[in-house]
């Protein structure tokens, strides 16, 4: 039980690389919705979701969220926006295929949720308290990942698009310095660091929640207008209390 606490713990800076963690998680932890995910077949890439009259209730409490409907396509920029406790976090779950609605669907690919699940080689997740593992900066990076999507010259591009080149060029060992609790990296550059590893592994779902908290204005502009790039590529989805933000989404939600 412990290291599955240590799964999920890691799990929450990138979705991809402990999906089965987290997913052994939640099958543990709430009551069985539906069709087991075991007998469900995966859906990737993932190029539209639709949410249909979700609605969504901790056992024995009052709904989290309640007949929310909107669509997404590859290309679109969802920011989801609304104070702490309204459900940004729980309705991030049921995107990514976490959870179940206890009303309502959610359709992958214009097929239900029900029956499909999202596969999580299609998901980045990033979020505002970014975990490393003991390791090199590298293997931080590229984690289960094939050559032909972490090269040399992808690795070093994305770090300069996401303003990274500059801090790890001067880490002692370049990307090859381990890193551990006394290597000298703020949350800030841990932030852009996650960027890159949920980025190298080219989802077609990725989770941007509260991903530039920790960055100053200047930073932040640079790495909106890079992440820009991959707008066609993937389908955004956004949390953050910046205003500044909403000029990035083609849709807001606000819970």
């Amino acid at each position: 039980m412990a290291q599955l606490s240590s799964d999920a713990s890691t799990y929450t800076s990138d979705l991809q690389l402990h999906w089965k963690s987290l997913m052994a998680l939640y099958k543990a932890t709430l009551p069985a919705q539906g069709i087991e995910a075991s007998a469900r077949k995966k859906i990737s890439p993932i190029e539209t979701i639709d949410i249909r009259n979700l609605s969504f209730a901790y056992a024995g409490n009052e709904p989290v969220l309640s007949g929310l409907e909107f669509s997404i396509r590859r290309g679109d920029r969802l920011l989801i926006k609304g104070a702490s406790g309204k459900g940004k976090s729980t309705l991030i779950g049921l995107l990514c295929g976490l959870m179940q609605p206890t009303q309502g669907e959610v359709f992958y690919n214009n097929q239900s949720g029900q029956k499909v699940i999202p596969d999580g080689a299609t998901i980045g997740y990033m979020g505002p308290d970014p975990f490393m593992i003991p390791g090199t900066l590298r293997e931080n990076l590229t984690y289960g990942l094939p050559e032909s999507l972490a090269s040399q010259d992808e690795i070093w591009r994305l770090l300069e698009e996401m303003q990274c080149l500059d801090f790890v060029q001067e880490l002692p060992g370049g990307l090859e310095t381990y890193l551990s609790e006394d290597t000298p990296l703020s949350t800030g550059q841990k932030q852009r660091l996650a960027l890159v590893k949920a980025l190298l592994r080219r989802p077609s779902l990725l989770v941007l929640d509260e991903a530039t908290a920790n960055l100053d204005h200047a930073t932040e502009e640079k790495i909106k207008l890079s992440l820009m790039k991959y707008s066609k590529e993937m389908i955004f989805v956004l949390v953050s209390h910046k205003e500044n933000f909403d000029q990035y989404a083609t849709q807001i939600v606000t819970l």
